[in-house]
Parts: C-alpha cells; sequence; structure tokens
C-alpha cells in the first residue's frame, strides 16, 4: 500500500512546486503519513487538495483494509532530507552533522552541490548569544544530517 500511495502522489505533483519527501506507515500502522515540501514549504490547502486527489484513486482500488492518510509538511522537527529544502531556510541556523564533525551554523547560501554556512561558536556567558565563525562551503555529500533550530529571538 505505501508504495501504491508513493506512486499516485508522484504522480498529482508532477506539474507542481511540490517535491516529495517520504512515506511512512503502512497495512501495519493502519495509517500512511506522506511528507511534502515546496521550495517556499507547502500549505494546508494544497495538503487537502493532494490527499484528497489520493484518497479518491485509493478508495476506487480498495484492498479492504481501513487506513487513514495524511498529508503534511515535514515541519521543523525533522531533519532536512532532500537538497531542496534548505532554499527555504536559508539565514536560519542548523544544527549539523557532518561526515568529520558537528557543527552549528547559520544557512547563507544554496548551491547545486553544496551549501555555505557561517559557523555560530557558542559563548562563554549564557546571556550572550552565539558569535559568528569561520563561513565555509559544505559538500552535501559530508552532511550526515542537518536540522533547523528553532529560534524565538
Amino acid at each position: 500500500m505505501k508504495e501504491e500511495v508513493r506512486k499516485l502522489v508522484e504522480k498529482e505533483i508532477e506539474d507542481s512546486p511540490y517535491f516529495l519527501i517520504d512515506v511512512e506507515g503502512g497495512e501495519d500502522t493502519g495509517k500512511i503519513l506522506v511528507l511534502l515540501d515546496g521550495r517556499e514549504g507547502i500549505g494546508i490547502d494544497d495538503c487537502v487538495r493532494f490527499s484528497r486527489a489520493v484518497s479518491e484513486v485509493i478508495d476506487e482500488d480498495e484492498s479492504g483494509k481501513p487506513f487513514r492518510l495524511e498529508i503534511s509538511s515535514p515541519g521543523v522537527d525533522r531533519p532536512l532530507v532532500d537538497i531542496r529544502q534548505y532554499h527555504q531556510h536559508i539565514g536560519r541556523t542548523l544544527q549539523m552533522d557532518l561526515s568529520e564533525k558537528q557543527m552549528k551554523g547559520k544557512l547563507l547560501e544554496v548551491h547545486d552541490r553544496s551549501v555555505v554556512v557561517e559557523e555560530r561558536l557558542p559563548s562563554k556567558q549564557k546571556h550572550i548569544k552565539d558569535k559568528p565563525g569561520e563561513t565555509m562551503e559544505i559538500p552535501f555529500g559530508e552532511i550526515v544530517r542537518s536540522k533547523v533550530i528553532v529560534s524565538f529571538n
């Protein structure tokens, strides 16, 4: 069922500005979660539209087992897994696990094969913000995991 949903979603978003991040769940959970994103994010109205379109096709070819389909954006609590996700986070701080080290840095630019990040160095005093450090270009191949750090400043 999961692979069928993946194919249906890919067909539905084919001519849209959105892209598929992941399809999670399946028959054993009774729920299938589809994560979509776009260069400028994805709104709830588009998630609802895609959900209805996919549900209509699945309902016609129902296997008999009930399940719940949910289409959503990945949200800031999930790691960035697709190069295209980085564009919407320019100017934000990322926590990055690289092949050689871990670092925190402000995302400045996104290129075809790399990102430019200004490293953020922790201050020794708690009430003082992180200090800017070295600006570096990091190839996507060196990024093991990266996640947006949510700031309420």
